[in-house]
């Protein structure tokens, strides 16, 4: 996370996700301190790969769990 938006990252962990929708609390560790930042101050260590959540068009692509009984 970063404090202000050209500035330092900073090791932090979210700790509330309080009801404004554009901001979370974070506990850096280094300052010993929390701060509200905008989630566009955030920057993920391990980014986690999107989803693909568009459906196949490949035609009738979904197995009924009823025909593989062993494989479930």
């Amino acid at each position: 996370v970063r404090l202000d938006p050209k500035g330092k990252y900073y090791n932090a962990f979210i700790q509330e996700v309080g009801t404004q929708t554009t901001a979370v609390t974070v506990f850096i560790e280094e300052l010993g301190e929390k701060h509200l930042v905008p989630l566009t101050n955030l920057k993920p260590v391990n980014p986690v790969p999107a989803w693909n959540i568009t459906p196949s068009r490949k035609g009738n692509s979904y197995n009924h769990p009823e025909q593989y009984p062993g494989e479930i």
